[in-house]
């Protein structure tokens, strides 16, 4: 009698490899939120340092996969995957556009490099930031709340809000989901403009 048994073990076990093969190497779209978006107001220059907290953002950020709310459900698309942990690149992504903004290479990131704190600080907290789809369509939904921290002063703290219409297509979410953030960086920026000059500019 002959035994096969080998021969089948090791035939089945190249299948299988070739199916894992093949499932790692079908590679889904990777999308970025962290490139610094382009200021068109000019600002006055700062010369005092900014210092930004690492943004928090909802556990559903935190999965690699885009993220799509229909009612109280969320889906995950499989083949839309972030290419970045998003708290990090939306964070150096507000500080990148701080920077251009008021022409300061001192915005930085928490922890602080320097051994003197910063003598502003910037903390953003997004309680909501998804496309959801309805009978009506898709739209982003972005909610956060901030808090512009002056050294000695007391804090500014306000509510951002902000709805815009998509597609349902993940190159569509994800190109709203970077206008609904550039909104959020402006108005934070719009509201470091409006502080007391002694706040933002060095005095001899």
């Amino acid at each position: 009698m002959i035994h096969r048994t080998p021969l089948l073990v090791k035939f089945s076990l190249v299948l299988f490899l070739s199916a894992v093969i093949t499932a790692c190497s079908s590679s889904g779209q990777y999308y970025l939120l962290s490139t610094p978006s382009q200021t068109n107001e000019q600002h006055i220059a700062v010369s005092q340092s900014i210092g930004v907290e690492k943004i928090t953002l909802p556990s559903y950020l935190n999965v690699k996969q885009l993220a799509v709310a229909t009612g109280n459900r969320v889906n995950f698309l499989e083949q839309a995957v972030w290419a970045e942990d998003l708290s990090a690149g939306l964070t150096n992504r507000l500080v990148g556009f701080l920077q251009q903004a008021f022409n300061q290479p001192q915005v930085q990131a928490y922890p602080w490099h320097s051994e003197v704190a910063p003598k502003v600080r910037i903390t953003v907290h997004i309680s909501q930031f998804i496309a959801q789809t309805n009978k009506q369509g898709t739209a982003i939904h972005l909610r956060a709340s901030w808090q512009i921290k002056p050294k000695d002063k007391a804090a500014i703290n306000r509510l951002f809000d902000t709805v815009i219409v998509t597609s349902p297509e993940p190159d569509a979410i994800v190109e709203q989901m970077n206008e609904a953030f550039a909104k959020l960086e402006q108005s934070i920026a719009k509201a470091i403009q409006n502080l007391p000059t002694n706040d933002l500019v060095t005095t001899n």
